[in-house]
């Protein structure tokens, strides 16, 4: 059985263009949103503007939400919640992985996501450990 792990950190924190290749594959649209308002300066000022460019987006949603947004992406529709909760055994999330090998990591360097294979009559489970002060997932055989 393949398994996605983060070797470096915790969590998917796939890139965008990892992000777009999923939500394709899953069959839903894609739609590239950038800050035009810094939220990490501004919190209580979230905007975002759609753009044609995957280069130029912060952000990839599966709703059309309009031009100009003001204020927080409802979850339902914003990849990132949702990739919280995607088995690491998905076919789908194993295919991107495969496909684009490093170019999913994000584009802070933050990530190494990887796939381990695990003999099928296993029982596992991940968990996140400290390592030498990073944060990274194993894969424990239970």
């Amino acid at each position: 059985m393949k398994v996605v792990i983060n070797d470096t950190n915790i969590g998917l924190n796939l890139n965008i263009k990892a992000i777009k290749r999923y939500i394709e594959l899953i069959g839903k649209e894609c739609y590239f949103y950038k800050f035009t308002e810094d939220p990490f300066i501004c919190a209580d000022q979230f905007k975002y503007e759609l753009v044609d460019n995957i280069e130029d987006a912060s952000i990839i949603i599966t709703k059309n939400l309009g031009k100009i947004i003001n204020g927080l992406i409802p979850r339902e529709f914003c990849f990132k919640y949702y990739s919280m909760n995607i088995d690491r055994t998905d076919p789908i999330l194993i295919q991107v992985v495969e496909e684009l090998g490093e170019e999913v990591n994000d584009c802070y360097h933050t990530s190494s996501i990887t796939i381990k294979e695990i003999p099928d009559n296993v029982s596992w489970e991940i968990l996140n450990i400290m390592q030498l002060g990073v944060q990274r997932e194993i894969i424990a055989l239970k």
